[in-house]
């Protein structure tokens, strides 16, 4: 790690990440926010439907009736555009159009602009917003993808020493031209300054270490990012497809599940109350044969007292719908009625 080759790139690692996202910050300022009083916020917010576009091709509800006249510039990387805004903001139902359960109006109410500012911006972003901007001349753009550029191949090195001294100092060269284009007159002395500094600045072992370990941090956050989302707008597209129809079928297998829960629940209750009803009288009718058998078998000339306390057994010829006056026995007429206990 601390061999020459080692040492200037981490120099370089530095300057791009450093020095130049400064340059880019300031020129992206210069050129996008003067109509924005420098608020970045405010800028996305501006510019909502257009980078919602570069990022989504479906129809939203900003878009005229007759089709939408904003046309993709740069594709925009979801990671990108969730930077800029979260999806969290009030969806006017009114505002969504479905089609045999497939979106073709999104509500763009439903994304919020987050509050960043541009120094919060890596190059990477801010090459995509200034490319898009459409306000660039043909130097400047040179300048913004040179700086793009050499920052990626220094950032995805997959050596410390994969770069000969030649090819870095032909990358300082070509640092140092993009940041003199870049940059405000009067500010362009400080970072040329800064730059020639860098290179003449003997890093030490500590700084190598700590500057090498924010480089695997960064290409590491990198492969997870890009491994989580899709490639490309069409898988986006279709995922989104995908889970809205799932949920749409869900949505009818729940109401379906509902309605055979209710059905099955009513009709439980009315065989509940038909079986309880035919058990009733079925014991009444059983209860009335055997106090009639009963009263057959009884040879006397006096009034039955049945050994049974007179509560109970009024109590329970009542449950089955009997009329106590209706069972008291007599040797005459076997079931004597109008007689009380």
């Amino acid at each position: 790690m601390s061999s020459p080759e080692s040492k200037e790139l981490m120099k370089l690692f530095k300057c791009s990440t450093d020095v130049a996202t400064k340059v880019m910050s300031a020129f992206a300022e210069s050129k996008l926010l003067p109509p924005f009083s420098g608020n970045f916020q405010s800028f996305l917010n501006d510019q909502k439907h257009f980078f919602y576009h570069q990022w989504e091709q479906t129809k939203c509800c900003h878009c005229p009736p007759a089709g939408c006249a904003i046309r993709r510039k740069n594709r925009m990387d979801h990671w990108i555009f969730n930077s800029f805004y979260n999806d969290n903001g009030i969806v006017h139902r009114k505002h969504v159009i479905k089609q045999e359960g497939i979106i073709q109006q999104r509500c763009l109410h439903k994304y919020v602009t987050r509050n960043i500012c541009l120094d919060d911006l890596d190059i990477t972003v801010l090459h995509f917003v200034l490319l898009s901007s459409g306000k660039l001349n043909g130097p400047e753009m040179s300048a913004v993808e040179t700086i793009n550029d050499k920052r990626n191949s220094i950032c995805h090195a997959w050596s410390t020493c994969c770069f000969s001294m030649v090819q870095m100092n032909r990358i300082w060269t070509e640092i140092d031209s993009a940041v003199s284009t870049l940059s405000n007159p009067i500010l362009m002395p400080i970072f040329k300054s800064q730059i020639q500094f860098l290179r003449k600045f003997d890093i030490d072992k500590e700084e190598i270490s700590s500057l090498s370990s924010k480089l695997d941090k960064l290409n590491t956050s990198l492969e997870e990012l890009s491994g989580r989302i899709p490639t490309n707008s069409n898988n986006i597209n279709t995922t989104i497809t995908n889970m809205e129809v799932s949920m749409v079928r869900l949505t009818q297998i729940s109401q379906q599940n509902s309605e055979d829960i209710k059905q099955a629940h009513q009709a439980l209750s009315q065989e509940m109350k038909e079986t309880a009803q035919e058990e009733r009288q079925a014991l009444k009718r059983t209860l009335q044969h055997e106090i009639g058998k009963l009263s057959f078998t009884i040879l006397y000339d006096r009034q039955v007292n049945v050994l049974v306390p007179q509560e109970t057994f009024k109590e329970d010829i009542g449950r089955c719908g009997v009329s106590a006056n209706e069972t008291t026995l007599h040797p005459n007429n076997h079931l004597k009625k109008g007689i009380p206990l």
